[in-house]
C-alpha cells in the first residue's frame, strides 16, 4: 500500500514538472513574438496561459503590456492591477499601470515612488504590528525600571499607549481587508451602473472603461460595487474583468 502512494505522489510531481516546463515554454514563445512585434500571435499565447489560470506578475505584465499595443486598454488595466497586486514594489509596473489609466482618461489615482509604498496598506499592516509590539516591549520595561513613586504614572501611560496601539492595529487591518481582501473588477468598456439589479432600475452611474470597482455584494450575474469615487450600485458582470 505504501509502494502505490509513493508511485502515485511520484506521478503527480512527474505532472506538475511537466506541466511548469510547458508553461515556461509557451511564455518564453509568447515573449520572442511580442519582441518580434507579432502581437496578435504573443497576444494568443499569454491569454492561453492566463485562462489555464498561471499567477505570475510577468505573465500578467506582459500580456497587459501586449494588450496595449492592440489597442485593449481597458484590459491592460486590468492585468496590471493583477501584476501589481502580486508584486507592489514593481516600479515599472505601476508606471504602465498609470500610463494606461491616463490613455483612458481615467486620471492619476495612484502615486509613484516611495511615497506610494509607504502608503501601501501592506505595508502599513505591518508597521502597525511592530508598533503595537514595541510598544507594548518599551511599556513592561519601563513599568519595572521605575522608582515606585512613579509606578503608576508608567502603568497609566502603558494601559493608554497599549490601547492606541490595539486600535492602530484595527484600522489597520480593517483597510488592508477593504484593500487586499475584498475582490475587485475592472471595466473592460464604459458600463452603466443601476440603482437596483435590474436593466429596468434607475441608471445613476456611468463607469468608464479601465476604471477600478471594489466588489461589496452579488446577486446572481450582477455585482453591488463601489468606484474610486464612492459611488455605490449595480453592474453587469459581463462587463468587467474580475480579479
Amino acid at each position: 500500500m505504501r509502494t502505490f502512494w509513493v508511485i502515485w505522489l511520484l506521478c503527480v510531481c512527474l505532472g506538475s514538472a511537466r506541466a511548469g516546463a510547458e508553461q515556461d515554454s509557451i511564455f518564453n514563445l509568447a515573449n520572442q513574438q511580442y519582441a518580434g512585434a507579432h502581437f496578435e500571435k504573443a497576444f494568443q499565447l499569454y491569454d492561453g496561459l492566463v485562462r489555464e489560470g498561471v499567477e505570475d506578475a510577468a505573465l500578467y505584465y506582459n500580456y497587459a503590456n501586449t494588450c496595449l499595443q492592440l489597442d485593449k486598454t481597458a484590459d491592460a488595466v486590468a492585468y496590471l492591477e493583477k501584476a501589481l497586486q502580486l508584486s507592489p514594489g514593481d516600479q515599472q509596473i505601476r508606471n504602465n499601470l498609470l500610463y494606461a489609466r491616463k490613455q483612458l482618461g481615467i486620471g492619476d489615482q495612484q502615486s509613484a515612488g516611495l511615497l506610494a509604498e509607504l502608503r501601501s496598506f501592506r505595508y502599513l499592516n505591518v508597521v502597525a504590528i511592530l508598533f503595537a509590539w514595541a510598544t507594548l516591549i518599551l511599556s513592561v520595561v519601563a513599568l519595572f525600571v521605575a522608582r515606585y513613586p512613579s509606578r503608576r504614572r508608567w502603568w497609566i501611560a502603558a494601559v493608554f499607549t497599549g490601547i492606541l496601539a490595539i486600535t492602530f492595529v484595527w484600522q489597520s487591518y480593517i483597510q488592508f481587508k477593504e484593500k487586499y481582501i475584498q475582490h475587485y473588477a475592472i471595466a473592460r468598456q464604459e458600463i452603466i451602473m443601476y440603482a437596483e439589479p435590474a436593466l429596468l432600475s434607475d441608471e445613476v452611474y456611468d463607469i468608464l472603461a479601465g476604471q477600478k470597482v471594489d466588489i461589496l455584494d452579488q446577486e446572481g450575474s450582477w455585482l453591488y460595487v463601489k468606484t474610486e469615487k464612492n459611488r455605490t450600485g449595480w453592474i453587469h458582470q459581463s462587463g468587467v474583468i474580475r480579479r
